[in-house]
């Protein structure tokens, strides 16, 4: 029973056929002449946008620099994971 009308909405889903209307009446494609044109000098913008990447860049390996003796010098990290010394005794 239950088989015959599973069969039945099977084969009703196969036979709808979508409709899509997602089309626009009026719809004009839009062309190069649309585009906006740019203006100014791309090289200064550029050096501009450089200018503070490399600052950000500079600012990073400072904190990097700071955060690494911090750390030697309060003494919470003191080998650097290298483990135990092998051949030497701690008596």
């Amino acid at each position: 029973m239950f088989s015959r009308s599973a069969a039945k909405g099977v084969s009703a889903a196969k036979s709808i056929v979508p409709s899509r209307s997602y089309n626009v009446a009026n719809f004009k494609r839009p062309t190069m002449a649309e585009l906006p044109v740019p203006q100014g000098s791309w090289e200064q913008w550029y050096n501009a946008r450089q200018r503070q990447n490399n600052g950000l860049l500079i600012g990073g390996a400072v904190a990097l620099v700071g955060t690494f003796t911090v750390f030697t010098q309060s003494g919470i990290i003191t080998d650097f994971g290298r483990g135990p010394k092998i051949g030497v005794n701690e008596e």
